[in-house]
C-alpha cells in the first residue's frame, strides 16, 4: 500500500514528464523532508527512477536529479477509423514514441469479428511485445455507455465531399468499447478523433505549456477538442468541443444532429480545398499537392486555407469570447498548410471576440503532425497506469472497458 504522500507524488508526477525533489515540493505543497523520503521508498519500491540532467555548460557543480515515472515498457494500439472508410493501426509506448503503423481493409459497415481479425493480425505484423490496451478513435461526437451523440438516421455511403461515415454496423451504433474489448480480449476505450488530437498535443505537442487549450482538426473534417490543464475536457455529453454542430448561419440547411445553420452544413455545401484549387488551375489537386503549394507560398492556396481558418474562427468565437483560452493550436498534420488556417482564425477572432481576450490568445499549427491522435492515446495509457499506481487520489474513469475475463479475475467493480 503506498502512503498518502507517496500518492501525492505519483499523482503530481503524472501532470509533468519529470520533477526534482523540488520542484515537487513546490507541486505538492508538502515539506521538502516529506518528498524526499517519499520519493526515496518510492524509487527504491521501482515506481520512479532517477534521472541527471544533462550538462548545460551553464552550472558547476553536480548536475541536479530529476524524478520520471517507472511507467515500463507498456504500449497501446490506436484504431483510427477514418471518415472516408480507411482504418489505420498504430503503436506507440508509454514514453511517446512510435512503435509502427499499418492500415487495414475494415470500415464502418465492417462486423466486429473482422475488425478484431483484422486488428490482431496488423499487431502481430507491427510487434512481437504484448499490447496493454488498444483506443478506438471515431471521428464523430461519442459518449461513453451511450455511443454516438447523433440521431441515428440511416446513413449513406460516404463521399468526400460529406466527410460522413458508410452504412454503420450495429456494434458501432452504440458504445463500441465493450463488444471489441470482448472480441480482443483486453482493454478498450472509445474516443473522438478531435479529442484525442486535441489531448496528443496537450501532452506532447504544441499545448505542453498552456493552462487551456482548443485544438482544431482541419485536414481529414472539422472537429475541436479541449484540455484544460493537460485534462480533456468533454462537458455532460460528451460533446464539449463540438465546433462543427455550433450554428454559424441563421435558418441555414437543416444538420444531422437536429439543429440548422451548423458549420458542418455549411462546409458541405462547398469545395474542399484541394477542388477549390483543382477549379482554378484547370487540373486535378489531392491535399497533398495543396499542402506542397502552401510550402511554396502559392497565393491562390493561401487564400482557400485562410478562408477554412475564418470559417473556424466564426464557429470559435462566441466559446472562446467566454472561455478565454490560453491557446488554440490549428491542425499540425496541415504542415506548412496550416499557418494560412492560424491566419483565417486570429483575423476572425479580431473582428469578433473583444481586443482585450483576442489580443491574449495564442494561436498557432500543432507539432504532431500525423501523430497527434496516437500520442492521445499514449496520453491515456499514461493515465492509466497512474489509476493502477495511485487510485485513491487519482480520479475513476468510465473511459476504459475490461474484457469479462480479465475485470472478474482482477475484482475490478469499473473499468479502468
Amino acid at each position: 500500500m503506498l502512503r498518502l504522500a507517496e500518492q501525492i507524488v505519483l499523482a503530481s508526477l503524472a501532470g509533468t514528464e519529470s520533477a526534482t525533489r523540488a520542484e515537487l515540493s513546490e507541486l505538492t505543497d508538502l515539506p521538502r523532508t516529506t518528498v524526499i523520503a517519499a520519493t526515496n521508498s518510492l524509487v527504491a519500491r521501482g515506481l520512479l527512477e532517477e534521472e541527471l540532467d544533462p550538462p548545460d555548460g551553464k552550472r558547476a557543480g553536480r548536475p541536479s536529479t530529476r524524478l520520471v515515472l517507472t511507467l515500463g515498457d507498456r504500449r497501446v494500439a490506436l484504431v483510427e477509423l477514418g471518415r472516408l472508410g480507411g482504418t489505420t493501426v498504430s503503436i506507440g509506448d508509454c514514453r511517446g514514441n512510435v512503435r509502427g503503423s499499418t492500415t487495414i481493409d475494415v470500415n464502418w459497415s465492417s462486423s466486429i469479428e473482422d475488425v478484431a481479425s483484422q486488428v490482431r493480425s496488423a499487431l502481430d505484423a507491427l510487434t512481437d511485445r504484448p499490447i496493454d490496451a488498444v483506443v478506438l478513435s471515431l471521428p464523430a461526437p461519442f459518449e461513453p455507455g451511450f455511443g454516438i451523440r447523433v440521431p441515428r438516421v440511416p446513413v449513406r455511403e460516404s463521399s468526400e465531399r460529406t466527410g460522413g461515415p458508410g452504412l454503420i454496423a450495429d456494434w458501432l451504433r452504440g458504445d463500441p468499447s465493450p463488444g471489441l474489448a470482448a472480441a480482443l480480449g483486453m482493454p478498450v476505450a472509445t474516443e473522438n478523433d478531435a479529442n484525442l488530437a486535441a489531448l496528443g498535443e496537450a501532452r506532447f505537442g504544441a499545448g505542453r505549456d498552456a493552462g487551456s487549450t482548443v485544438h482544431l482538426s482541419v485536414k481529414s473534417g472539422f472537429g475541436s477538442g479541449i484540455t484544460i490543464n493537460g485534462q480533456l475536457f468533454r462537458g455532460a455529453t460528451g460533446m464539449a468541443g463540438e465546433v462543427t454542430h455550433v450554428a454559424i448561419e441563421k435558418d441555414g440547411r437543416l444538420c444531422m444532429c437536429g439543429n440548422r445553420g451548423c458549420l458542418m452544413t455549411v462546409i458541405a455545401d462547398r469545395p474542399l480545398p484541394s477542388d477549390q484549387v483543382s477549379q482554378a488551375y484547370e487540373h486535378p489537386v489531392t491535399m497533398t499537392d495543396v499542402i506542397r503549394l502552401a510550402a511554396s507560398n502559392d497565393i491562390g492556396v493561401h487564400r482557400v486555407l485562410s478562408d477554412y481558418g475564418r470559417l473556424a474562427g466564426e464557429a470559435l468565437a462566441g466559446f472562446v469570447a467566454l472561455f478565454v483560452p490560453q491557446q488554440i493550436t490549428v491542425d499540425g498534420s496541415l504542415g506548412p498548410a496550416s499557418q494560412a488556417v492560424v491566419e483565417g482564425i486570429i483575423e476572425t477572432l479580431r473582428l469578433r471576440v473583444q481586443p482585450t481576450v483576442s489580443s491574449g490568445i495564442i494561436v498557432r499549427a500543432g507539432e504532431l503532425e500525423e501523430g497527434a491522435q496516437l500520442m492521445g492515446a499514449v496520453a491515456m495509457l499514461r493515465d492509466r497506469r497512474m489509476r493502477e499506481l495511485a487510485r485513491s487520489v487519482w480520479p475513476a474513469s468510465a473511459r476504459w472497458v475490461e474484457p469479462a475475463a480479465a475485470k472478474d479475475s482482477a475484482g475490478l467493480a469499473q473499468g479502468l
